[in-house]
């Protein structure tokens, strides 16, 4: 039997007729939705998964803490994970991620991110920027021919690998300030904790890159966010909170 895999952007307000006709989808079906405050609409999510039998629905801006307990959140026929917003980063109110997923199959989350972080490839990377492109030339109306770089420019745009070397950047910082879980912060030492050698790396604090030698460990955060996070302006690595990092690494 084909195996089909849907992403569904789906409204709360939908029919009840759009939640039959997902439920008779074949195959593993997966959902996403901004709840903005799941106490609020967790009878309508609830409703949602039974009538639509989604595999899998993720929500962000769930807006959870630690007041709100595991039981408040149970729904029949689903397990679940969350990730709710740090209340030590001192902002009140947003964020937190939550996932449902059917008791019919078997999840586990990755608590470390050296597996599976930024694991794109060169070839997959110059694809979706090609994508990009393409959809930014539609979406204005200019020749397929144009030069991206003037696009880019003219709505103030960073490319997809710009973007993605500040979203590292914001990770690094966490990691190396211990605002990240500690299987996380720990994948990471400074050169001076590998070798008793007063080399210049080892005196700026700098941090250690791994040997990798094959293109595949490169892209591991190990090695790969420690060069985004070298290559950072000392400015920025000097900046005592995570909001103002990244409200400054957008400038640059």
């Amino acid at each position: 039997m084909s195996h089909y895999l849907y992403l569904i952007i789906h409204t709360i307000k939908n029919t009840a007729a759009t939640t039959t006709e997902l439920s008779k989808l074949r195959g593993v079906s997966f959902g996403a939705y901004n709840i903005r405050s799941i106490t609020r609409k967790f009878d309508d999510i609830s409703i949602f998964l039974k009538r639509s039998k989604l595999n899998l629905l993720a929500l962000n801006e769930t807006w959870l803490n630690s007041s709100i307990a595991d039981c408040e959140l149970n729904i029949d026929g689903y397990a679940f994970h969350r990730f709710d917003r740090d209340l030590g980063t001192g902002r009140i109110g947003g964020g937190g991620l939550i996932t449902y997923y059917s008791t019919k199959y078997k999840f586990a989350p990755i608590e470390n991110w050296d597996y599976v972080y930024y694991s794109i490839s060169n070839n997959d990377k110059e694809i979706l920027q090609r994508s990009q492109n393409c959809a930014l030339k539609t979406i204005l109306k200019v020749d397929r021919l144009a030069r991206t770089e003037h696009i880019h420019e003219v709505l103030n745009m960073d490319t997809l690998e710009v973007r993605r070397n500040k979203h590292v950047a914001v990770q690094m910082y966490r990691f190396v300030n211990n605002l990240a879980p500690s299987s996380c912060c720990d994948m990471f030492c400074k050169v001076a904790e590998t070798h008793p050698i007063q080399t210049r790396a080892a005196t700026n604090d700098s941090l250690h890159i791994p040997k990798m030698n094959l293109s595949v460990g490169q892209r591991n955060i190990r090695y790969y966010g420690v060069r985004v996070w070298h290559e950072a302006d000392q400015s920025l690595k000097n900046l005592t909170s995570i909001d103002s990092f990244k409200n400054e690494i957008k400038k640059h």
